[in-house]
């Protein structure tokens, strides 16, 4: 049972071609930038988990950010019997406000 967080922006496919590159490149640079993050922010027991995050570039314009562990879930949000301790939200929440500014420099 794998565990996803995908990032999406549907006017992207709408940039110009002088700016999709560019745009690329933020979406890709992001993406690794929050599987980096994850990998900090994860529980280390056999170092599995950690090592099961990784990224996909899915298009230009599109990444996928997952975790392989089957029980990656459980440790992002608890189970009935333990509080989740949070890795993957964190990392992409701490990549949204970059990840946008980076966005509007392009645009501007």
């Amino acid at each position: 049972m794998g565990f996803t967080i995908k990032v999406l922006s549907n006017d992207l496919g709408r940039l110009s071609k002088e700016l999709r590159p560019k745009a690329s490149a933020i979406v890709k640079k992001t993406a690794f930038e929050i599987e980096a993050s994850a990998k900090q922010r994860a529980a280390v027991d056999t170092g599995a988990m950690r090592s099961s995050i990784t990224t996909t570039m899915d298009g230009d314009l599109s990444a996928t950010v997952s975790v392989g562990a089957e029980y990656g879930p459980y440790q992002e949000y608890g189970t009935a019997f333990q509080p989740g301790t949070p890795f993957m939200t964190p990392a992409a929440e701490a990549a949204r406000a970059p990840y946008a500014a980076a966005m509007r420099k392009i645009l501007e």
